[in-house]
Order: C-alpha cells, then structure tokens, then sequence
C-alpha cells in the first residue's frame, strides 16, 4: 500500500482511538471530496486508491468505498467492497422489482467489535445519492424499510 494512503488515513483519524470514530472521520474526510460519473481513465502502473485520493479529487461510488475500505484496513478495521443494486421500481403489473444499470452501487462494510457487527458505511457525498434518483442500499433507513 503507498505510504502516503497510509499516512493520510493516520492523519484522518487522528488520536481518536475507537474503531467507530476512525471509520466516522475516514467518512467523512471522503464524503467532502466532489462525486463525479466524468473521470478520466485511470494511467497504469498506479495505485487505483491513491491516484483518487491525491490526484483525481472525485470519482464515484467504487472509487469511494475502494477508499474507505483500504484506508479502514490499514487502521486495523477489517473491511471490505460490496457491490449490488438499489432496490430499483416495482412494476405493479409484474408484481415484480425493475433494477437498471442505473440502480448499480458500490459501498464499504467494515466490522466493528463489542458487539461484532457488520456495518455498511456509505462515503458517498449525499448529493451523490440524491443525484442518482435512487434509495442507497448501504443506508441505515434502505435497510429499515
């Protein structure tokens, strides 16, 4: 992993020493960067999540939760990447749930002990989620309904 992902997660946290408040502070040091469909590719023989970070400044969803997750591991966080689908529209004359490209999303889940549970973290800024007409399934309210 760059040592410059590495020291820039030590800085994000800072001196918090819970789990819960070093993944907050990694949230939301990610969610002030600009969400963007509009990226440029990505040059070879780079590291994916620092050219994010330093170089590119915005990106989306995958570029998001690949970010946290590597930034949560390196604190000692055990983390990970899912990928799936909004819940998409329900067509009344299917009795079925339509998902589109669109619904696509990424997030990162971490793990968190006292008690061990499994969270799904969202660095997403909100105006990205709003922007994409959809419900966030990484969402505390998502999975409420």
């Amino acid at each position: 992993m760059p040592p410059r992902v590495l020291d820039l997660a030590q800085v994000i946290a800072g001196s918090d020493t819970r789990t819960y408040d070093r993944a907050l502070a990694l949230e939301s040091y990610l969610r002030g960067l600009p969400y963007s469909y509009q990226v440029q590719p990505l040059p070879g023989g780079g590291d994916a999540v620092e050219q994010f970070l330093f170089d590119m400044r915005q990106g989306y969803c995958t570029y998001y939760a690949s970010a946290m997750a590597v930034m949560a591991r390196s604190l000692g966080i055990p983390a990970r990447v899912a990928i799936g689908y909004a819940t998409g529209t329900y067509d009344q004359a299917s009795g079925a749930y339509i998902v589109h490209e669109a619904d696509a999303h990424a997030w990162p889940e971490l793990v968190y002990r006292r008690p061990l549970a499994t969270v799904r973290a969202n660095a997403d800024p909100p105006a990205a989620r709003a922007h994409a007409g959809r419900r966030d399934p990484a969402s505390p309210r998502a999975r409420a309904r």
